[in-house]
């Protein structure tokens, strides 16, 4: 029985073991990875949505719009189909690191409201740097903003428009 050679050797241990270290660290190298392209992946096609949605609800609101001016460096327009008379749309914080959502200021004495509802951002996105320009001689709106994620600190999407008001005056 002293001579009985079953089993394995200490180096056979730790071969067993450092292969098995191996493996696992190539698996989580694999999966961290993954999940990088995962989240990129999901934020391009989220992006892509929502800035849909909301060039659709600013072409709305600038088509239509009429009585435009130019206060203190914000534009200031009406339009009738939004119940606006002398409102201005702008990124309303929501969150402590400059997370917005784009709202709608009716006139110059009503509090903000939504431009689009809170289920069309997807989640962990937000909108920042809006930037609006309008040339009066050509009746042109242009402008650009940023959709962010919060989980994803280099994932940024701008977004330029141009929209010329068609209403009359």
């Amino acid at each position: 029985k002293i001579n009985n050679n079953k089993g394995f050797t200490l180096v056979e241990m730790l071969v067993c073991v450092l292969t098995l270290l191996l493996v696992a660290a190539i698996c989580t190298t694999g999966t961290g990875i993954s999940i990088k392209g995962y989240q990129q992946s999901r934020f391009e096609s989220d992006s892509q949505m929502l800035q849909s949605t909301i060039d659709l609800s600013l072409s709305d609101l600038f088509r239509y719009a009429t009585t435009i001016n130019e206060v203190d460096g914000i534009i200031v327009f009406s339009n009738v189909h939004y119940e606006m008379n002398n409102g201005t749309i702008q990124i309303e914080n929501i969150g402590d690191n400059g997370e917005g959502r784009f709202s709608v200021k009716k006139n110059t004495v009503s509090s903000s409201v939504p431009m689009i509802g809170d289920s069309v951002y997807a989640e962990n996105l937000y909108v920042s740097d809006f930037v609006l320009t309008y040339d009066s001689s050509t009746r042109v709106f242009s402008g650009s903003y940023k959709i962010k994620s919060t989980i994803m600190n280099d994932a940024e999407r701008t977004c330029q428009f141009t929209y010329r008001s068609i209403a009359e005056w």
